[in-house]
């Protein structure tokens, strides 16, 4: 993948790397159900169980085993994210900035939730596009029409208060807010 030679991209994956640490089976954790059993590993590298039996496939990790998936490595995780992630969520159109941050988004909360609030972003801005599950080029074109800084800008602004109104805030509220300072540190346009 040509994306991986990309500075900003790899800068984003030794993010990820950095923030999720190497595995989970916090059973407080939302991704604790994809865990083959209950008290089993269910994240590796920010990976769950979950989306590594959907995506190992189409990102070329074989075999599509729970060993394999304990197996992670950083370059498996980037193909995780390119293909699962960045294709299928036509993140090539933005800026790195927006991309990364729609993606980072995934990450957390699946591609609706990044599609959800770039729409809000950009109605707050003065650019609707119709609501959608998944990032259109309705809202590609008017994220275009748009100044970066003031998305990128937006985009957190709503993430954060979304992640805010969780049930789930309490327990994990200071860590996210602490990803999020080091994501806007480090990629903000």
């Amino acid at each position: 993948m040509i994306i991986q030679q990309q500075t900003w991209w790899r800068n984003y994956i030794d993010h990820l790397e950095f923030f999720e640490g190497k595995t989970s089976k916090d059973p407080k954790d939302y991704a604790a159900k994809c865990a083959p059993k209950k008290g089993m590993i269910h994240t590796n590298i920010g990976v769950t169980y979950c989306t590594f039996k959907a995506l190992a496939s189409m990102s070329g990790i074989q075999p599509v085993t729970y060993d394999r998936f304990l197996k992670l490595t950083k370059e498996d995780v980037s193909a995780i994210l390119y293909y699962g992630f960045y294709n299928y969520m036509n993140l090539k159109y933005f800026k790195p900035a927006i991309a990364l941050s729609l993606l980072e988004i995934a990450w957390a909360a699946g591609p609706d939730q990044s599609a959800k609030i770039l729409n809000k972003s950009l109605a707050q801005l003065g650019h609707p596009a119709p609501m959608s599950s998944r990032i259109t080029m309705e809202m590609i074109n008017q994220a275009g029409k748009t100044g970066v800084n003031q998305l990128f800008s937006a985009i957190w602004n709503n993430e954060l208060a979304y992640l805010q109104s969780l049930p789930t805030w309490p327990n994990y509220g200071s860590g996210w807010t602490t990803r999020i300072k080091a994501f806007i540190d480090k990629f903000k346009p």
